[in-house]
């Protein structure tokens, strides 16, 4: 099972987690005994919990207590408080007499000494801010709490929480945990900024849609019997639209085409989305953990196919990306080779063998010119056979934060704004025709430790460091995952390289990527 840090965080949770609404309610205690120990198996680490789960409230933080034993050590256990813990609605909230009280009933539940993540359930507008965050501090500093997170907030508020943990100097959310899926994508407009901007991970909830996105429901049939939508009238009401149909139709039939299920589909795009750090969802038996734990089409996984060689297939040409009929010879032998580029993540650019040399500022000046001259050739010739299928996603990728060895500031380029507008230009023309056009800037922060690296040993950078790199998300895990499968693949294929010089990704038939 991948691992992932949450956010900046240290705290490493499994790219798939439990979550625990179902205990000690839909399931009872021999029931989600069974869960419990499949999901530890299969190697889940991320228990998410809340007090408000089960029936009584609070009863599911109780089972997993009752169950969890000696393996509490084995597992990252998050839970959350504020939702009403009571009918009358007199016990929620986040103020400090609250939170101090339902911490400590929330142990006892679970049997625990400390939680690893502790969540802020809703937004308590009857508290203020700092009131919180000040309480959960001191949880911290008193070991009976690891990290804080938080759901649901608004993007404002979030921002608010974060400026004001920062502005005195007290512990901060590391995560938000929010309903996102193929058909819930608000969080891409408002939420999303955010937790880039303050590197939150992100915890999705619901990412099947409350069952829709399994495939088990049909339009114009009965739901299943005992499935959530079938009681659940007014989730129903909500996610049973002919918009939501329509869209389904369209997202099973596209993964079946790839011989893949329509579940598979949802949990892998939301596994590759960006800030994801563990997908979420409840099961009422041994077999939904399974299931959910084989989909993930993590980097690992893709890593081994290529070696393997039994799926993959690497093509690969050298080419001098400052001459044209160079980049146009390279795109033919790769074209004749695979037959179509369905993805292309174009990162183009120099690339150098031998021991490097100190670069400065104004070399990153030229290679960054080298690079928009390069992509901008690359992509014009991808996309008329994307046009003509009538589907492609194109990323043209651009470090604009790279340094040079010892220098304080990264040289500025209109690279940047010249790259931005192509992108621009060349989405416009795609969107007809379902093609992609994304515009990615990153930071090269570890540039500087490959160069002092290749100073000190030559040219030979392995496999083995580069992944090592990369594993630290600086800056490969702000790429993307695409990205990072595309760098991995093309560092298997060569001997030595600084860095990437660009890669199409195909997929082939669904089966497996092909690059």
């Amino acid at each position: 099972m991948e691992q992932r840090n949450l956010g900046k965080s240290g705290l490493l949770v499994s790219v798939v987690g439990l979550g625990c609404n179902n205990f000690g309610g839909r399931i009872d205690l021999e029931a989600t005994r069974k869960v419990v120990h499949k999901a530890l198996d299969l190697g889940v680490t991320f228990f998410d919990e809340a007090d408000t789960y089960g029936d009584p409230r609070g009863s599911s933080e109780s089972c997993l207590g009752e169950i969890l034993g000696d393996r509490r050590k084995d597992i990252v256990l998050a839970t959350k408080f504020a939702r009403p813990m009571d009918a009358a609605g007199r016990f929620q909230g986040a103020s400090r007499h609250y939170i101090m009280a339902e911490v400590e009933a929330s142990l006892r539940r679970l049997k625990t000494d400390w939680i690893d993540l502790y969540q802020q359930h809703q937004p308590d507008p009857l508290t203020p801010i700092e009131e919180t965050l000040r309480a959960l501090d001191d949880l911290v500093r008193q070991g009976k709490v690891r990290y804080i997170g938080c759901s649901t907030l608004p993007g404002w508020q979030v921002v608010e929480a974060q400026w004001t943990a920062r502005y005195h100097g007290i512990h901060h959310f590391v995560s938000c945990q929010e309903e996102y899926s193929l058909l819930a994508r608000r969080l891409d407009r408002e939420m999303m900024p955010v937790l880039q901007a303050y590197d939150l991970g992100l915890i999705p909830f619901a990412p099947l849609a409350n069952g829709l996105l399994t495939g088990k429901y049909k339009r114009d049939m009965p739901p299943p019997a005992g499935a959530r939508l079938t009681y659940m009238q007014r989730a129903a009401g909500r996610y049973l639209t002919e918009e939501n149909w329509a869209a389904v139709e369209r997202l099973e039939g596209f993964a079946v085409e790839r011989g893949r299920t329509l579940l598979e589909l949802a949990v892998s795009w939301l596994a590759r989305r960006p800030q994801v750090a563990s997908v979420i969802a409840g099961a009422t038996k041994p077999a939904d953990v399974a299931i959910l734990a084989r989909n993930p089409d993590t980097l690992a996984e893709a890593k081994q196919q290529i070696q393997a060689g039994a799926k993959g297939k690497v093509a690969t040409v050298s080419a001098d990306v400052s001459k044209a009929a160079d980049i146009r010879r390279a795109y033919d032998a790769v074209m004749s080779e695979l037959g179509k580029i369905d993805i292309l993540v174009n990162n183009a650019g120099q690339a150098t063998r031998g021991p490097s040399v100190e670069l400065t500022d104004e070399m990153w000046q030229s290679d960054l010119d080298l690079k928009l001259f390069a992509q901008i050739r690359l992509a014009r010739l991808v996309f008329p056979q994307m046009k003509d299928r009538r589907w492609g996603r194109i990323i043209n990728v651009l470090n604009i934060g790279a340094k040079a060895p010892g220098a304080d500031s990264a040289p500025t380029s209109v690279s940047r704004a010249a790259q931005m507008a192509f992108s621009k230009v060349l989405s416009g023309e795609g969107a007809p025709h379902n093609i992609l056009v994304n515009s990615l800037h990153v930071g090269v922060i570890v540039s500087d430790q490959i160069v002092r690296r290749h100073a000190r040993e030559g040219a030979n950078v392995s496999l083995e460091d580069f992944i090592a790199q990369a594993g630290r998300r600086v800056p490969l895990g702000r790429m993307g995952r695409a990205e990072e499968f595309a760098n991995i693949a093309c560092f298997l294929a060569s001997d030595a390289a600084s860095y990437v010089t660009g890669c199409a990704i195909n997929v082939d038939g669904g089966s497996s990527p092909v690059v």
